[in-house]
C-alpha cells in the first residue's frame, strides 16, 4: 500500500512540474489603465493587457500585495494611470480573486511605463 501511495505522489509531483513548465509566461501590455481598484489580494488595474496565461479575465491584471516591490510598483502604476501612459509588465501566473482568475503582474521584473 505504501508503495502505491508513493508512486501516486511521484506522478502528482511530475504532473505539477509539467503544468508549471508549460506556462505561457511572458509580457503583458502595453496597455493604458482605464480604472484601478484595491482588493484583499492587492491592486487590480484594468485595460487590455492580453491574456498570456489564459486566465479568466483578459481586461485586467493584479499586482499582489505580497510582491517584494509592491510599494514602488504601485507608485509607478499610479503615476502611469494619472499621466495617461501605458504599462508593460511580466506575468507568469493566474491568481484567483473572488472566483475569477487574473494575470498577476510582477513589480520586480520588467515593469515599464511608456
Amino acid at each position: 500500500m505504501k508503495k502505491i501511495i508513493k508512486q501516486y505522489l511521484v506522478v502528482i509531483a511530475f504532473l505539477g512540474l509539467f503544468t508549471h513548465s508549460a506556462s505561457a509566461a511572458g509580457m503583458v501590455g502595453p496597455a493604458a489603465i482605464t480604472k484601478m481598484k484595491f482588493m484583499n489580494e492587492g491592486l487590480v488595474f484594468y485595460g487590455y493587457f492580453g491574456n498570456i496565461n489564459g486566465c479568466d479575465a483578459s481586461n485586467s491584471v493584479v499586482l499582489l500585495k505580497t510582491d517584494s516591490n509592491y510599494d514602488k510598483a504601485y507608485a509607478l502604476i499610479l503615476s502611469a494611470y494619472m499621466g495617461g501612459k501605458k504599462i508593460t509588465g511580466y506575468s507568469d501566473l493566474c491568481i484567483a480573486v473572488d472566483g475569477t482568475t487574473y494575470n498577476s503582474i510582477r513589480g520586480y521584473k520588467y515593469l515599464t511605463v511608456e
